[in-house]
This record gives C-alpha cells, structure tokens and sequence, in this order.
C-alpha cells in the first residue's frame, strides 16, 4: 500500500478560495446574507481579519486569530454594513464554541457594530460534539448564544455534484480527500473532480480558481506532481480550444493574472452573472469594471492577442481596445 505522500492545507487555500469565490462562497452558506448584499459595490468589500489579529495580539490576546472577517454593503439604500465571521476548522477542540463566542463578543466590541454573522466550516475528518452553541449557566444566570456550522464530513457527494455553485467543488473535493487513504486514492479523487468540472463546463477565472486550490490544498511530493499537474492542462485545454492559446503555459499565466485579480472579491463571471440578474442593462458597475480593467492591461502587457484576452474575459475586441486605449 503507497504510504501518504502529500500535506493538505485546510488554512490557506480555504481562505483564498473564500476570497476569490466570495459571492459563490455566501450564496452557498449564507444565502439570506448574499441577498442582501449590494454586489455593485463590490470593490467596497473589506477583509479586515489581519487588522484585528494584528491588534489582538498587541494587546496580548496572541491566540486570538481571526480567519476571515468581511465587511459587506446592503443593498436597502443606506450606507449599513453586516460583517461576516467565518472561522474555518481542522481539528478537534473542545473549547471551540467558546472561541466563536468570545470571537464574536471581541468583534463587536472592537468596531462597535451591530450586524455580526458568525459561521463555523468544519473541512477536517472530526469537530466536537457541541458545536452551533455556546451555552452557560449558574443560578439565575444564563447565557446561549448560537451560530451557523457546517460539516464537510456530514455532505453528500450527490448532492454537491448536483449543485450548480461552483463553491460545491471546493466542499466536494475536500470531502474526496478526506476519505482518502493513500495518494493514489488522492489522485482518483483529483482526476474526478477534474471530470465534473468538465461536465459543468466551468470556464475563464472560475475555471482556474478551482484549479488553483486544488494544488494548493493537495500539496504532493515531487514523484506526484506531474501528474496532478497533466489534469490541470487537461482542464484548460478546454478553453485553449476556444481561445487559441497555442500552449498551456500561455493559457495559466494569463488566467492565473485574472485570478490574482479576481481575489478583490468574487469571480469576474459572477460578477456579471449577478449584475444580469439585477436587471443592470448599461454595462458593468464600478467594481467589476475595474478588475475587469486591470485583467485586460494585465494580460495585454504580458503579451497576449487581442482575441484571447477577449475570449477569456468574455468581452469583445473592441472591448478591450477600448480599456487599452482608456489606460
């Protein structure tokens, strides 16, 4: 039997998943929250995690880290904010109830608001017996208070497959390894998933967010590398068919710069699939306009043609020569 020859991050790639996939990542968890969410002020949105442990830990608390903490913009007309907690677990640990409670009374009290939601994701094989809860009590005394879990564990593979938000993947293959025993299983895992995103055609910046946590999650050893590395090229040969890439290394590098871009704060794609909803006919907002900007110059001073740049940002040519000139 191959013994267990890679490292999982649970840490990292999870929060720059969250980062990149932010609208996916709320619908999906939070869906009452997503909502409410002005997503035209998108560039607006704030991550304000190191902030707060940096001034945590200045005034002693140094085990006081915050994994992620959002400041999102409502949509009811007004300047209202709700912030979003979201602590992301591996590990088994007992007192974790009482660090959400303390988290959430640390929070508030810092930035003095009012709008708070917590969530607990549990990506790890155990999480304790009470979580969702925190509860005390003595005499006369009684203090509950209560926030939104979710356990990776718990999930069913059909169900994730079934869903259409691409933030399903990221659950779906963390669920795939978990169960995993042994690095070929790890791979089997890899190249299924590889298979669904195929099926769901996912294409341009979603497309190689998914991949990019995918290696980033799974880290393997030297001997293994290459091969997770040939599924990569086998999903954006997808795209390299529509775009005229003439090889892969073109295709990652130009993606990949949409990526960095996109981790202001949700997919380019999403972006724009949220604005159609919305009924907003006279182009792009402010927000998905300017990463939008920066993905065109970004690619543009790397060299590639007029006609990727278009194909894998779903714009027109002229588009893009307009951005170009603009800038």
């Amino acid at each position: 039997m191959n013994k267990r020859k890679f490292r999982l991050d649970y840490d990292n790639s999870f929060k720059n998943i969250i980062e990149f996939l932010l609208p996916e990542f709320l619908e999906f968890f939070l869906p009452k929250v997503y909502q409410e969410v002005d997503w035209s002020k998108i560039n607006k949105i704030e991550f304000l995690e190191q902030e707060l442990s940096k001034e945590f830990k200045e005034k002693g608390l140094d085990n006081k880290r915050i994994d992620k903490l959002i400041k999102l913009i409502l949509k009811d007309g007004s300047e209202s904010h709700i912030f979003v907690h979201v602590e992301i677990e591996s590990s088994h640990n007992i007192d974790f109830s009482e660090r959400m409670f303390t988290y959430n009374y640390l929070i508030r009290k810092k930035l003095n608001i009012e709008n708070l939601e917590s969530i607990s994701i549990f990506v790890g094989k155990k999480y304790p017996k009470n979580f969702g809860i925190y509860y005390k009590q003595t005499y006369y005394t009684h203090l509950s208070f209560r926030y939104e879990s979710y356990r990776v564990m718990d999930q069913q593979e059909t169900d994730l497959i079934k869903s259409e938000n691409p933030f399903a993947i990221v659950i779906l293959f963390i669920l795939l390894i978990n169960k995993s025993k042994t690095i070929e299983e790890s791979l089997l895992a890899n190249e299924h998933i590889v298979e669904i995103i195929k099926n769901k055609k996912i294409i341009d910046d979603t497309l190689i967010g998914l991949t990019i946590f995918i290696k980033e999650f799974l880290f393997l050893t030297d001997e293994y590398k290459e091969r997770q590395e040939q599924y990569f090229q086998d999903i954006i040969t997808i795209d390299m068919k529509k775009t005229g890439f003439k090889t892969y290394a073109q295709a990652r590098q130009v993606l990949e710069d949409v990526v960095s871009i996109g981790k202001m704060g949700g997919s380019l794609e999403k972006v724009k699939q949220i604005e159609r909803q919305e009924g907003r006919q006279e182009g792009r907002q402010e927000g998905s306009q300017a990463r939008l900007e920066q993905a065109v110059l970004g690619s543009y001073k790397n060299g590639f043609p007029l006609s990727v740049i278009s194909s894998v940002l779903g714009i027109t040519e002229k588009e893009v020569l307009d951005i170009i000139k603009k800038n």
